[in-house]
């Protein structure tokens, strides 16, 4: 949470809050975060690599053209739904991981290849026997 606050919002839209731990002999709950790489074997085509290469590109430009454009409004709004819905607020105490289990799953439907919505629908699955763990 702390580094994330340190990011510039160029870089924040690249990350995606995925869990919130308590390290043992804390008290003090760490955000934990993914970065969305925007540059993978099937999305490498999709930019300008002349620009991207360029010494003359900035870094806000860099950013701006490596968006990870693939993961699209609606998916994102689904993400965070999911997560608010996982983590239940500051203290969990308004967790719902059936919604959650809903919103991942959209996810999925969206972008099937998605990592972070995968690992926390099976962690999600396979805490909650009704939602088929």
């Amino acid at each position: 949470g702390d580094t994330y606050g340190l990011l510039s919002d160029s870089v924040k839209r690249m990350c995606r809050l995925v869990d919130r731990v308590t390290v043992k002999g804390s008290e003090r709950p760490i955000k934990l975060y993914t970065y969305d790489v925007p540059f993978t074997p099937d999305t490498c085509s999709a930019y300008p690599a002349a620009a991207i290469s360029s010494p003359d590109t900035t870094l806000p430009e860099f950013f701006c053209l490596a968006h990870p454009l693939h993961l699209g409004t609606e998916f994102l709004c689904s993400f965070e739904t999911g997560m608010r819905c996982y983590l239940g607020g500051d203290n969990g105490s308004s967790a719902d991981w059936c919604e959650a289990e809903n919103a991942f799953a959209r996810c999925l439907s969206l972008v099937p290849s998605d990592g972070p919505s995968k690992t926390l629908l099976a962690y999600l699955r396979s805490r909650m026997p009704e939602l088929g763990g």
